[in-house]
C-alpha cells in the first residue's frame, strides 16, 4: 500500500519513536522537521499518516503529540493500520467496480460509433465523457460514504480500547489544541 508518498519521502533523520505492529512499522517524525510544515498546521492538520509497503510514517506536531499521546499508542495505531489497509482494498474494489466496466463500455461505444456514426462521432464522444464524469461523481460519493463508515467503526474500537472517559478527555484536549493554535496564529 502506498499513500502520501511525497510526504513519506520527506522524512529527515531518525524517527523520535518507532512501533512494530505485526508485520508493520510505524515511525513518528515531528512535523516541523519537514519543509513547508506550516501548510499542514495552518490548515488544521497536526498529524498526517503516510505509507509505503509495510512502513507507516506519522508526521505530527510536537505539542499535539504530547497533548494526545494515548491516541498514538500501539493498540490504537493497530486499529488505524487495519483501517488504512481496509480503505486501500475498498478503494481498489470500488475503482474496479466503476472504472473497468466503464472503460470497456467506452471503448466498445467509441468503436461502434466510429464505424456506424462517423458524422456524430464528436458528439457521441462528448456524451460518453459526460457519462464518465457522472460515474466518477457517484464513485467518489460511494467511496466517501464507505470510508466514513469504516472511520466511525475504527473510532468506536479506539473508544473501547481507551475507555469512554479517556477518549472524551482526549477529544476535549484535541479541540483545545485546535483552539489554542488558531488563537495564537
Amino acid at each position: 500500500m502506498k499513500f502520501n508518498l511525497k510526504l513519506f519521502n520527506k522524512a529527515n533523520g531518525l524517527p523520535f519513536d518507532t512501533q512494530k505492529i505485526n508485520k508493520n512499522t510505524v515511525e513518528f517524525y515531528y512535523l516541523d522537521t519537514i519543509e513547508q510544515h506550516e501548510k499542514y498546521t495552518n490548515s488544521g492538520r497536526f498529524a498526517i499518516w503516510a505509507g509505503k509497503d509495510d512502513i507507516f510514517r506519522v508526521f505530527i506536531q510536537k505539542d499535539y503529540y504530547n497533548a494526545l499521546k494515548p491516541f498514538y499508542k500501539k493498540e490504537v495505531n493497530e486499529i488505524w493500520i487495519d483501517f488504512l489497509h481496509s480503505a486501500s482494498k475498498k478503494n481498489k474494489k470500488t475503482n474496479l467496480m466503476f472504472i473497468a466496466p466503464l472503460l470497456i463500455f467506452y471503448v466498445f461505444a467509441a468503436v461502434i460509433s466510429s464505424i456506424f456514426f462517423q458524422e456524430q462521432l464528436m458528439l457521441f464522444l462528448l456524451m460518453m465523457l459526460s457519462v464518465v464524469v457522472v460515474s466518477n461523481y457517484f464513485q467518489n460519493k460511494k467511496l466517501r460514504k464507505d470510508m466514513q463508515i469504516m472511520n466511525d467503526e475504527a473510532q468506536i474500537k479506539i473508544k473501547n480500547i481507551l475507555g469512554k472517559k479517556i477518549f472524551e478527555e482526549l477529544s476535549v484536549a484535541q479541540d483545545k489544541h485546535y483552539e489554542d493554535f488558531f488563537k495564537s496564529n
